[in-house]
């Protein structure tokens, strides 16, 4: 079966999502916190740096179930959940407006919304 632009599109438009909402999930832990989003992502237990491979949407937190590599610390359940419905969501966005010249703004409100939503629900 040949995969058409638009499923393409899709399945890329899902892949950006999980990524945005890796970012938005960091964004909203150390914003709510008060901390600055330089720098390297780390463990918040033993505070190791994040590899490269523990660092991909998803399959990184089902790859080493749910746990820290180094020191084995159970992470949030949140990371993959706001990944996963920010994917989906985009995906969506995406299957709706793919014609509409406004699908980036849409997408960014959406990020946006998102954001607010973590933050809100963090404190």
């Amino acid at each position: 079966m040949i995969i058409t632009e638009y499923y393409f599109f899709i399945i890329v438009s899902f892949i950006i999502g999980i990524a945005v909402g890796s970012f938005l999930k960091v964004v909203a832990d150390r914003g709510g916190l008060q901390y600055s989003i330089k720098g390297r992502s780390h463990c918040d237990v033993c505070k190791r740096k994040l590899d490269a491979l523990d660092l991909i949407p998803i399959l990184s937190y089902i790859i080493f179930r749910g746990k820290c590599r180094s020191c084995g610390a159970k992470l949030s359940v949140w990371y993959p959940i706001s990944e996963l419905i920010t994917g989906l969501v985009f995906a969506f966005i995406y299957a709706m407006f793919y014609t509409d010249l406004l699908l980036v703004l849409i997408l960014c409100l959406v990020a946006s919304f998102i954001l607010v939503k973590l933050f809100k629900f963090l404190k």
